[in-house]
């Protein structure tokens, strides 16, 4: 019985529950830092999806959590940054989408992974950008850059953590100015997903099976927020990212 495949899902008992597991997790962490979502289902989910299935399903379950959130946040959105950071994003998103199209995929996977796990330790070890706050070309640059690394690999929040974190701004409003972000980042993503044909009819069906999940983990992040330690809960979540890495990882030089 574990090993028949659910209906909906088209997953076995334990491949489901590792699934709930994962997104659970990643969205109590969303929820608390308003990032880490995809980099985290990503790199949880291809240890038994490929990486053209888990990609889109990060998408739509960002654009829920997004939703979810924004109404808690929406008065510390920086909006001024936000617009440049849009504006190469959407340039560059299109790109990216096409890549991860044609890629094969066991590259693909070592590209997620590696991206995940480099962004991570740049991350936990405090990594500061010479003059981040230096204006709109560096911010549009970031832009592109998240644009091309999201529509590849739906991490592209990263690159835009690394930069909101250099510099000087408040963890309220780096928090908020991300959901933001994040949300139109995945819309404009979703699109180009779809017109390279990556939605499925089971892509679909899995999202609407994960989205409790994911809202039960948005809401416990947020409260979370509001009580815990950001510094502590941060290094726990760049931790847990670094080790669903080493496991993917593992997973590809082994078998």
């Amino acid at each position: 019985m574990i090993s028949e495949p659910l209906p909906w899902l088209e997953l076995n008992l334990l491949e489901s529950g590792w699934c709930f597991l994962v997104i659970l997790t990643a969205a109590v962490i969303r929820g608390y830092s308003g990032f880490g979502f995809s980099a985290l289902t990503v790199a949880g989910l291809t240890l038994i999806l490929p990486p053209a299935e888990v990609i889109p399903i990060a998408f739509l379950l960002e654009i829920g959590a997004s939703i979810h959130m924004l109404p808690l946040v929406w008065k510390d959105i920086d909006w001024n940054r936000l617009r440049w950071l849009t504006m190469g994003m959407l340039i560059a998103t299109p790109i990216g989408v096409y890549l991860l199209s044609i890629l094969p995929e066991i590259p693909t996977r070592w590209l997620v992974l590696s991206l995940i796990f480099i962004a991570s330790l740049l991350l936990l070890k405090g990594y500061q950008l010479k003059e981040a706050s230096s204006g709109k070309s560096l911010t549009f640059g970031v832009g592109l850059l998240s644009g091309w690394v999201n529509g590849t690999t739906a991490v592209g929040g990263l690159p835009v953590v690394l930069f909101l974190l250099s510099t000087s701004t408040g963890a309220s409003i780096s928090r908020a100015s991300l959901v933001a972000y994040l949300f139109l980042s995945d819309i404009t993503a979703l699109a180009f997903s779809g017109l390279n044909d990556l939605i499925s009819a089971t892509l679909l069906q899995r999202t609407v099976c994960f989205l409790p999940v994911l809202v039960l983990g948005i809401s416990l992040g947020h409260q979370g927020f509001i009580q815990s330690n950001p510094k502590t809960f941060r290094t726990f979540t760049l931790g847990l990212m670094i080790t669903l890495c080493l496991m993917g990882m593992g997973k590809m030089i082994l078998f």
